[in-house]
């Protein structure tokens, strides 16, 4: 390692190989405490997992709330009775045949205890 100063500063010289080396110590230091944040948040509730049957559903584009409501174990009619919407609507919803309006996902998530985002 050499040192170089400019303006009164001093500033530590390294071979790129150390530099990258020290990037890829922060970034699985960072990648550590994102899943020991993980462990707390599913702990107290605050996350869950699901299974890799509903995450490829998830992935490869079914529609979420149809997977989140199978997920869930809801019924049409429970999803309706938690949101005041109609179910023919959310069955339309599920098959891609309406789009919700925001404050119908905003009613669907609360009621599939989810964020909106997991939504769209």
């Amino acid at each position: 390692m050499q040192t170089l100063t400019i303006e009164q500063k001093d500033y530590a010289l390294v071979p790129m190989s150390d530099y990258n080396a020290m990037l890829e110590c922060v970034e699985d230091m960072q990648d550590i405490e994102a899943m020991a944040q993980f462990d707390k948040d599913l702990a107290n509730g605050k996350e869950e997992m699901i299974s890799s049957k509903f995450a490829e559903r998830l992935i490869f584009g079914e529609n979420p709330c149809l997977v989140w409501r199978e997920y869930r174990e809801l019924t049409l009619k429970n999803v309706s009775d938690a949101t005041g919407i109609d179910v023919t609507t959310i069955s339309r919803i599920e098959n891609n045949k309406r789009d919700p309006s925001i404050k119908q996902v905003k009613s669907i998530a609360q009621a599939l205890k989810i964020e909106v985002t997991d939504l769209i």
